[in-house]
This record gives C-alpha cells, sequence and structure tokens, in this order.
C-alpha cells in the first residue's frame, strides 16, 4: 500500500474460532484495503457460506500407504510410509510442511527404532489445502493407531497390549525418535491404564460378547496418540546429538540419516511471543500479549498465571490483546501454543514485577531481599512478620521516590519476549464405544472416554471444554465429513445442507479426565490443549467401527464412516467371505 508501518493499524477483536482457516492472510485482506485507499470510504467484505468452501482452503488430503514389521509377541521394529498429499491448485501457507510433519508424527508415543518415508505433494484442480486443527498430526496419529488394532489382530492380542509393549517409557524422554522429533515428557502407560479405567474396559469386552450373541454388533475402539504444542522454535538446527547426552536412556536411532531434526519447527523463522504486565498505584494490573484469543478462555488462563505469580485476584487484572496500536510485537494464536508461549511469556514478565516489588518491599522494611516474605498478597519480613505491606501499598511505591530503592526506575510495567528451544508434546488415551446397525451402516457413537496429558492444567473447566470441542471435530473427520467433487472437478458439497458437521444430537457421552506430566522446556510445565482430542478422537472411533465389524470380516474402512459407506463395506466382506455371522 506505499504505507508507512506507523501509519496502519490492525486490530482483531473477538473473532471466534479460528481452526486453522484463518491462519494465512488471504489475498482478500489486501484487495480491500486498496480498493478503500482508491475510494476514500472504508469497505467491507463479506464471503457467502458456499464462496468459503471453494475459495478458502480443504483439509486431509492424503493418500497413504504404511507397512509395518513387529516380532510376534507385538513389539514393532519399524515402519515403512508413503503419504502423497493434495496440494490443490496451489500451495498455500505453510502447507507443504503438512505432509512432512504428519509422517514424522506417524511413529506416534511408540519406541520405534526403524522408519523409512516417501513424502510427495501434488498439484490437483482442487481447493488448496490448509490448516485445520491438528495441522498434520491427525493423518500421521491415524496410520500408526488403525496398524497398531491390524497388528492385535493379526497376532490375537489385545489392542491396548500391543500399545503397552511399545510405549517410550518415562525414563527415556527427552527422546529422539526415528524420524527426528524430540519428545520433552510423558506418561503413555499411565494414560492408556487410566482409560482402561475409567472406561471398565474388561467389562466393555464382556457386554460386547454378550452383544454379538444376542446379534448386535458393539465395538470397542482404543486411540494412545500424541501430538505437537508450543510452536515457535527458530530453527531446525536443533543438536539431537547434545539431547540424546542428556538423555542416557533415550535408546532411540535416527534412520537413514535423512531425518529433519525437531523438523515441526519453522526452518529460520523465530516465532518469539511477547507480554507485558503493568501495575498501576492502586494495585490494579493489565496484562498485554501478542497471542490473541480465539474462544479457548485465554483471558482467564493468562489472569490466572498472573494472579498466582502476584498473589492477587483475578478480579483486578485487565487483558488487553490483538491491536498493534497497544501491543508491542504478537505473532498469534495457532499450533496448540498460546498458554505455552504466550503463557510464558506472560508468567516471565510478572516474574519481573514480583521482583522489583520484592526489592521495594526489602526496602521499606528495612531487609535484606532474600529475607521478604511474599504470601497472599502482602509482604512482610522473615523478622518481624507482624508488619505486613500490601500490594497496593508497594504498587504506590513504585512510584514514590523517596519509598523505593534509589537508583531504582520508577513504575511497575516489565515485559518480556519468549522465545522456546523445542516443541512440547501432549498425549493421551480414547476409548470409544460404537454399535453398528449392519442393515443400515448406520454408527452409534455411545461414548468417547478421555484421557489427556496436557502438561500442567492451568484451568480444568477450560481443558475440559477443550476436549469437548476437538474431539466432536475429530469425530467429525470420522463419521460425518467430506469433501466431495464430481468427475469434471466440481464441488458436490459446497453448503452446510450437503457438508455434514456434527450436531449435538451426533453428540456422544463424554467422560474426561486428565493426567499431568509437567513439560521440562518451560517454567509453566505446560504443553498445549487445544488441537489433541481432534488428533486422538478419529482412530478411537475408526477402531471401535472395525472392531463391531469384525465378524463379518472386514478389516478396514476409510474414513468417513458415513452409513453408506459402512453398509457397502459389510457387504463386500460378505460377498468375499460369506455371511460370517
Amino acid at each position: 500500500m506505499n504505507l508507512p508501518p506507523e501509519s496502519v493499524r490492525s486490530i482483531a477483536p473477538d473473532v471466534g474460532g479460528g481452526f486453522g482457516a484463518k491462519h494465512s492472510g488471504e489475498v482478500e485482506y489486501i484487495l480491500i484495503a486498496a480498493a478503500s485507499l482508491e475510494v476514500g470510504v472504508p469497505v467491507k467484505w463479506v464471503a457467502t457460506r458456499t464462496e468459503e468452501f471453494v475459495a478458502l482452503s480443504h483439509a486431509r488430503g492424503k493418500a497413504s500407504d504404511i507397512e509395518l514389521a513387529a516380532t510376534r509377541d507385538g513389539v514393532i521394529t519399524g515402519i515403512r510410509l508413503r503419504h502423497v498429499g493434495d496440494l490443490g491448485a496451489y500451495p498455500k501457507g505453510g502447507t507443504p510442511s503438512i505432509f512432512i510433519t504428519s509422517a514424522m508424527i506417524a511413529l506416534g508415543a511408540y519406541a520405534i527404532p526403524e522408519v523409512d518415508f516417501d513424502v510427495q505433494g501434488v498439484y490437483t484442480n482442487k481447493t488448496p489445502e490448509g490448516a485445520y486443527r491438528g495441522y498434520g498430526r491427525p493423518e500421521g496419529i491415524h496410520l500408526i493407531e488403525r496398524e497398531i488394532d491390524r497388528l492385535a489382530d493379526t497376532l490375537g492380542l489385545d489392542p491396548a497390549e500391543v500399545r503397552r509393549r511399545n510405549f517410550i517409557q518415562p525414563d527415556a524422554f527427552p527422546y529422539v525418535t526415528a524420524a527426528g522429533e524430540i519428545l520433552d515428557s510423558g506418561e503413555y502407560e499411565k494414560g492408556l491404564d487410566r482409560a482402561l479405567e475409567i472406561s471398565n474396559y474388561p467389562e466393555l469386552r464382556l457386554e460386547q460378547s454378550r452383544l454379538r450373541e444376542e446379534g448386535r454388533y458393539m465395538g470397542i475402539g482404543l486411540s494412545s496418540w500424541i501430538k505437537t504444542g508450543g510452536f515457535g522454535p527458530s530453527s531446525l538446527s536443533i543438536d539431537i546429538e547434545a539431547v540424546k547426552r542428556g538423555s542416557e536412556n533415550s535408546g532411540s536411532a535416527i534412520a537413514h540419516g535423512q531425518n529433519s531434526p525437531g523438523a515441526s519447527g519453522s526452518p529460520g523463522v523465530s516465532m518469539p511471543e511477547w507480554a507485558r504486565v503493568k501495575v498501576v498505584d492502586d494495585g490494579k494490573v493489565t496484562i498485554y500479549s501478542g497471542s490473541s484469543p480465539h474462544g479457548q478462555g485465554t483471558e482467564t488462563t493468562f489472569a490466572q498465571v498472573v494472579a498466582d505469580v502476584l498473589q492477587i485476584s483475578i478480579d483486578d487484572i485487565e487483558f488487553i490483546w490483538g491491536d498493534t496500536g497497544t501491543v508491542d510485537y504478537g505473532v498469534g494464536t495457532f499450533a496448540s501454543r498460546n498458554m505455552v508461549v504466550g503463557g510464558t511469556a506472560v508468567y516471565q514478565a510478572a516474574q519481573k514485577v514480583l521482583g522489583k516489588m520484592r526489592a521495594i518491599a526489602a526496602f521499606r522494611l528495612e531487609v535484606e531481599e532474600s529475607q521478604v516474605v511474599h504470601e497472599g498478597g502482602t509482604f512482610s519480613s522473615e523478622q518481624g512478620p507482624e508488619t505486613r505491606l500490601s500490594f497496593a501499598e508497594i504498587a504506590a511505591s513504585a512510584g514514590t521516590l523517596r519509598a523505593r530503592p534509589e537508583g531504582m526506575e520508577m513504575g511497575l510495567d516489565e515485559s518480556s519476549f519468549y522465545q522456546p528451544s523445542r516443541l512440547t508434546f501432549n498425549s493421551g488415551t480414547y476409548v470409544a464405544v460404537v454399535e453398528v446397525d449392519p442393515d443400515t451402516g448406520d454408527v452409534d457413537l455411545q461414548k468417547l472416554f478421555c484421557v489427556d496429558d496436557q502438561g500442567v492444567v492451568v484451568n480444568p473447566m477450560i481443558v475440559e471444554g477443550q476436549v469437548h470441542g476437538g474431539a466432536l471435530q475429530g469425530i467429525g473427520q470420522a463419521l460425518y465429513e467430506n469433501i466431495v467433487y464430481d468427475e469434471h472437478g466440481q464441488l458436490l458439497s459446497g453448503s452446510l445442507m450437503d457438508y455434514a458437521l456434527p450436531t449435538a444430537e451426533m453428540t456422544p457421552q463424554f467422560v474426561t479426565t486428565t493426567i499431568e506430566t509437567p513439560s521440562p522446556t518451560n517454567p509453566l510445565g505446560v504443553k498445549g490443549m487445544g488441537e489433541g482430542p481432534t488428533t486422538g478422537a478419529p482412530p478411537a472411533v475408526v477402531n471401535a467401527v472395525v472392531d463391531a465389524l469384525r465378524p463379518f470380516g472386514v478389516s478396514d474402512i476409510d474414513m468417513p464412516l458415513t452409513p453408506e459407506r459402512v453398509w457397502r463395506e459389510i457387504q463386500d466382506a460378505r460377498t468375499v467371505n460369506g455371511d460370517r455371522r
């Protein structure tokens, strides 16, 4: 636009959910700015729903072949993966990297020593592929979780036991996978055990047997998944050997010397986050953050972090975001990075403020700073705890010349950048329970048991909401949502009349709980939350449907598992195998 930066202001208020589609800057943003300058009045652009279906972005467009090698007792020794991704008519943003990361994550939560990948992106005449909740990881996890169940079926083992025999052990972290990912921490077997417990897995298997005797087809599906979080490493040049030296028990191998260490990062691009914490004279606090909330409760969780550090009421904290007129820097909300990167920046800024307040308190109490006790929002001395200075008194002292140490800068206003050194990896185990009607192919998803390890949980209610929303999006991928083109390349599913989104009626009963394995990569111990459930739900649901149809000889079904597709798989299996019921 040939404008100086200071004459451009961008304001992003409550914009609703993001989920990836808003990740890349669209050409229309520039066009409407140019049009506004040309005509001299504000210009607004509104797309119809059908235009959005065609012109925004699609996702999950991949075709994969996977082979798995294992011993007879179910220990996986290697996988080979051929991955072809649909770029659409042109690449959009970082889309090509999605195909790489979805292949790398396909090793899942398992200690698989050997891997061979072949990843390609192809141009087609379709709408370009773009980011969508999970950004490639749901596809990779789906592959390995389906293979685990196929291996269990081949060997006559319980799928839970096969997972248990292959999990990376807690003492092996930080663990470098054969694909070059550096996993920070995890207790995968603990998550599996908790999922089996809350679902009463043995009783489910007994109920399945009873129902099959009645001619009803219940299925139980498991998914043990991992998912990256905290996107922001500045390069791919992570020293894997140094990481391995720091963890003698990592025991992993780098396959063929062709891996891209830490390739979930962005090569040569620094993606830190910035935050500012300001305290005024009356003790009220304002947080400024470059991490814009997209409906995931960031205003609450960031305020909780500051309230915990400063030991004040959350009601005394204001949160400001999404305005280049007031926020100095920001990368944004995506890739489960808000709390990991933005929250840590907020934490660091709050710690700076607290450090200055402790120095002021020591000055006023006439003691060494190490003798200051900060508790319940007040400051006192170890030697004389009866004398207490309130948070507001210290805040006021920061603006008073004789009430603060000589040479100390006036005010309590601190900012911080946080640059993560590497990614975090959240994890979980989900158990899906379905019943399939073989005459219609209808899938009744009855329950989804969800155990999530997101590191330290800041707000349990927000985490539960994220699990419900994320898992439901995964259920939509597994059972309902499908982009359909005809033989001429015409989009047939270009409206919500034709494209099935899951509604409340399609929502199962959720049973959720968490375990906490803190991440060592950041001071909060958090790992990211938003994309994990979308990664874990699809393979659990598909595994459950295939499990239900095992009496018919059905061994695999491609998503989405629409009634017609399920019914046809049953008929095809009957043709090949006869009616095995």
